[in-house]
């Protein structure tokens, strides 16, 4: 931490007592498919002359499965750390979720969501691969696969973002763009999208074997 002006300013990561990967670590991370129930932002209580640095939301879910971890309850509640606003995972009705077990709860682990839809074999997929990056990290773990979804599959876009780069970063064998919303022709399973996270955005952040920063301090 570090004074501004009289004032402390803590990190997220301090707020939330990250420590350092360890073996082991991997218990306290709990992933499952989610239905919403509710999101909504609400102020902690802070020590006095200190800055949060984003906005603070709870979320409350059904689970509908668990992926990784255990979890014996049918609703979660955990807390949502964005410095952009609103949660991404609250556009939609479900989602992949990574949350970690602390002393006194739930917490997201930063940014890490995916929106996922009930196929007609009644299992869940999430969406094709956005941009070339996704579609490259994709190639070997999770390749994209046309899905017959039981639901309107798809990934809100931007309003202030140009369509013709929305074109280039949902191609048109993976989405179709209409309005707001690029419709998914295809996708991924769970246990893929899960492996794709663990391979990447997880093991950068110093889970299951990765030399990052420490869990959930992105």
């Amino acid at each position: 931490m570090r004074k501004l002006n009289g004032w402390i300013a803590v990190l997220t990561l301090v707020l939330l007592g990250f420590g350092s990967a360890h073996a082991g670590e991997e218990e306290r991370l709990l992933v499952f498919v989610g239905e919403k129930i509710s999101v909504a932002e609400f102020k902690p209580e802070l020590p006095p002359n200190t800055v949060m640095m984003d906005a603070v939301f709870k979320a409350k879910f059904r689970v509908r499965q668990v992926v990784y971890g255990r979890y014996d309850d049918g609703v979660i509640e955990f807390d949502a750390y964005d410095h952009f606003g609103v949660p991404g995972f609250a556009e939609y009705p479900h989602s992949l979720l990574f949350v970690l077990r602390q002393d006194d709860g739930f917490v997201q682990l930063k940014y890490q969501y995916v929106p996922v839809f009930r196929t007609r074999s009644g299992e869940w997929n999430g969406c094709g691969p956005v941009r070339n990056r996704d579609d490259q990290g994709r190639s070997y773990l999770a390749k994209a696969q046309p899905v017959a979804f039981a639901e309107e599959a798809y990934l809100r876009l931007s309003p202030e973002r140009p369509r013709e780069l929305d074109a280039k970063s949902y191609p048109r064998r993976d989405f179709r763009i209409e309005g707001d919303r690029a419709y998914c022709l295809t996708g991924s399973s769970l246990r893929e999208l899960f492996e794709l996270k663990k391979q990447a955005a997880l093991k950068d952040e110093g889970w299951f074997g990765g030399n990052g920063a420490a869990p959930g301090s992105r």
